[in-house]
């Protein structure tokens, strides 16, 4: 799998036409923010879990269709095929599945209390400075080795190591009730 940086989404979604699993940097970085738009429009996590499940799935298909430059960019064009799916189940009354049975996805089935660590881990990780939630992003989420790590933030191996377990540290802290944390 080929990695890069998350902050660099609008390379992921250019890229992700010849490696898919570069779409995964784009939906990492938006789908507690598209997850948290439309709980804020529907009652139910069920559906709003199928709405960000197609919105992805649509993201994905359309990937080639994407012709900006910017992260900003990115989520604007992520938000606005949500902001499609929304009216498009407003007309319907009901989340279309579409593009995910095209693309032969499954949502799983996601429980009140997931919804709930997921807003508070992703909170916490926002909350952490800069350097931090980089380093624990790299590690975590990237799955990069220490020395990866310190190449691309052009820091020291020890360096590296101290900014994720400091982060680390911070997110346990913060997350104190949260089950796995």
């Amino acid at each position: 799998m080929t990695t890069v940086r998350p902050e660099n989404l609008a390379c992921s979604l250019r890229d992700s036409a010849a490696d898919a699993e570069l779409f995964g940097n784009v939906y990492d970085a938006l789908v507690v923010p598209v997850l948290r738009f439309f709980l804020r429009r529907v009652d139910q996590h069920d559906v709003a879990a199928d709405l960000v499940s197609e919105t992805f799935a649509l993201a994905l298909e359309r990937r080639r269709q994407f012709k900006g430059r910017t992260d900003r960019e990115v989520a604007a064009w992520v938000f606005t095929i949500a902001k499609r799916q929304l009216a498009d189940f407003h007309r319907r009354g009901a989340a279309s599945k579409s593009a995910m049975q095209r693309l032969r996805m499954e949502r799983p089935p996601v429980t009140d209390g997931e919804f709930d660590d997921l807003f508070a881990v992703e909170d916490a990780v926002g909350s952490l400075p800069v350097s931090g939630r980089e380093a624990v992003t790299l590690r975590y989420r990237e799955d990069l080795s220490y020395a990866e790590i310190a190449e691309l933030l052009k820091i020291n191996e020890a360096t590296a190591r101290a900014r994720v377990s400091r982060s680390v540290g911070r997110l346990r802290k913060a997350l104190g009730g949260v089950s796995n944390a």
